[in-house]
């Protein structure tokens, strides 16, 4: 059995990301072979492709809070996953707010409500939310 974490960023906030000295790219989670990444944020795009990482090889993404400093890859991952919307492979876990893009940055952080195409029946917390391609 393995496990790796690959940090792609250890950056955060305003200054940070604005100047890129410490990547915000998140981290890339690999276990038995299976990857997720946790908060895209800027730079996780520029750091995968310094390491050789294969998009098409992330089976799920997790976007903690909507900050961009841990949402702006995400989408681009998501075409990855997905070989650009192709094929149906790959989870995204986020709060509404995250998915959904609404209510303020304060409410965000607050508010979290289950909404999804498709739900869930793993152990995830009722407040969580799911999609599944």
């Amino acid at each position: 059995m393995s496990f790796r974490i690959t940090f792609l960023g250890t950056g955060g906030g305003r200054h940070t990301t604005m100047y890129q000295v410490r990547s915000t790219g998140g981290m890339l989670i690999e276990h038995d072979g299976r990857f997720l990444h946790v908060d895209p944020g800027p730079g996780a795009l520029t750091q995968m492709h310094r390491i050789r990482y294969d998009l098409t090889r992330t089976e799920s993404l997790i976007v903690s809070h909507c900050h961009p400093d841990h949402y702006s890859d995400a989408e681009s991952v998501l075409e990855g996953m997905s070989r650009g919307g192709w094929v149906k492979h790959g989870h995204l876990y986020g709060s509404e707010t995250v998915i959904n893009g609404n209510g303020s940055w304060a409410h965000a952080s607050r508010t979290t409500t289950r909404a999804s195409w498709r739900t869930s029946r793993s152990s995830l917390p009722a407040t969580s939310w799911m999609w599944t391609a």
